[in-house]
């Protein structure tokens, strides 16, 4: 159905003040360790983060907390994999290790989950800019051109609306909704890019104290430091949540939950029958871990 040019600019221009809302949340929660907030959390998360910091009443506990429980409400998470992930191209190759890596998070593996993830996030965007671009990746600078692909995926998307929703209209009007469709894209992508090149594919003499979270460091052990953390892992899910939101928008499918019910069932039967039973596994962890100083101490605390 075609909409007419008044409801599309009141739509983007909605749009648009909503992301300006969503940036200053972003920004409030990154002074907090927090890298970026993805698209599917409500509305009323991100004011309540808005509201909070301008009380004074948010603490680096407070924004920890929200962004843990988010990841503990299985119903939300477990959905991702085969509600989201699956239907996108892009992602569908890696579900394997992003499900497997999920279940090593969820016994508090999280050394293992992150070294798992991260190569999955990395391939997905080489597999969009293989598939999409036929772009040459074995060369010196495939590196730089990953980094980039954030990018290249927001000038697509941007394409796209002009290809499919736009034909119907007059040149100034075509452009004044292609500039308003272009700062909500970049907006957004500002967030996860940001995330990106600031952390995971940072340089990593470049990277803010305490920022651990650097795929170069990580799987070259540049510096021996404890990445190991739930925390971590989570801002890693998040990323893939965020970038299927991309993917399907590109691949014109529904951002909405498709999971089928029955599947849904036998997962979070067997996940809450994993997080039960690894907790059982701790203080033997524990008891061979618990020597080294990178053990993570939130481990330790739980069996104490």
């Amino acid at each position: 159905m075609t909409i007419d040019f008044d409801s599309q600019k009141k739509l983007l221009q909605g749009a648009i003040e909503e992301s300006e809302m969503i940036l200053e949340a972003n920004k409030i929660v990154k002074d907090y360790n927090w890298h970026f907030i993805n698209p599917y959390i409500q509305l009323f998360r991100i004011k309540n983060f808005i509201k909070w910091h301008k009380n004074k009443t948010l603490t680096p506990e407070k924004v920890s907390e929200y962004f843990i429980n988010d990841f503990f409400d299985l119903g939300s998470t477990i959905c991702f994999v085969d509600g989201f992930f699956s239907r996108s191209q892009y992602i569908e190759p890696f579900n394997y290790y992003i499900e497997y890596s999920l279940i090593l998070c969820f016994q508090k593996d999280y050394a293992a989950a992150i070294n798992l993830i991260i190569p999955s996030i990395e391939g997905m965007l080489a597999n969009y800019l293989i598939v999409n671009k036929n772009i040459e990746l074995s060369g010196n600078r495939r590196y730089e051109k990953i980094k980039k692909s954030i990018r290249v995926i927001k000038d697509d998307l941007l394409e796209l609306y002009i290809d499919t929703e736009s034909q119907h209209l007059n040149k100034q009007q075509k452009d004044f909704l292609i500039s308003l469709k272009s700062k909500y894209l970049e907006n957004w992508v500002s967030i996860i890019n940001s995330f990106f090149n600031d952390s995971i594919f940072a340089h990593s003499d470049n990277l803010e104290a305490g920022n651990l979270l650097n795929r170069h460091m990580i799987f070259h052990q540049l510096k021996i430091v404890p990445y190991h953390t739930l925390e971590n892992y989570i801002k890693l899910f998040n990323a893939i949540k965020f970038m299927s939101w991309m993917f399907l928008k590109m691949e014109q499918k529904p951002i909405l939950n498709q999971i089928d019910d029955d599947l849904y069932i036998r997962k979070r039967i067997h996940y809450e029958e994993i997080i039960k039973k690894s907790a059982g596994l701790l203080i033997h962890k524990n008891a061979l871990l618990n020597s080294y100083s990178l053990h993570n101490p939130e481990l330790k605390e739980i069996t104490d």
